[in-house]
């Protein structure tokens, strides 16, 4: 395969990542949680942008998705901020690189709640208005 041909591939290969980390961003903005589909969007991106760094194993961009995929997709903030790290060594004045690392040494990113997790938070709601209206 060309040079140009690989290089292609690859940006094709991240663009699939990337428009699956868009649809998780979505619904994390949307939600405010993670939940089983967006983990499967970020597996689904993770194969595609570790296809692309196969083919070009060193591209800060292609990196910074894998990272974001990793951390706000299936919540490994340890793995995700040890990718950008390695990006930023190869764009140290990447300012959104710089900026996403921040987010996830500050805690920035969002927190996984499974479906149990939410009929727990439901059902205490519940409860409490239940009291309310009992004792009011």
């Amino acid at each position: 395969m060309k040079a140009q041909d690989t290089i292609s591939k690859a940006h094709q290969l991240h663009l699939q990542a990337q428009q699956r980390y868009i649809r998780i961003n979505a619904h994390i903005k949307v939600y405010g949680t993670r939940n089983a589909e967006t983990e499967q969007l970020g597996r689904n991106g993770i194969e595609f942008v570790e296809a692309a760094l196969k083919l070009v194993p060193d591209s800060p961009a292609f990196l910074n998705t894998y990272a974001l995929l990793v951390t706000d997709g299936l919540g490994d903030t340890k793995l995700g901020l040890e990718i950008l790290q390695r990006a930023a060594q190869l764009t140290p004045d990447d300012i959104q690189l710089r900026q996403n690392i921040r987010d996830i040494q500050a805690g920035g990113r969002v927190p996984h709640i499974n479906s149990v997790g939410i009929i727990i938070i439901a059902l205490i709601i519940v409860v409490g208005i239940i009291l309310i209206a009992i004792y009011a």
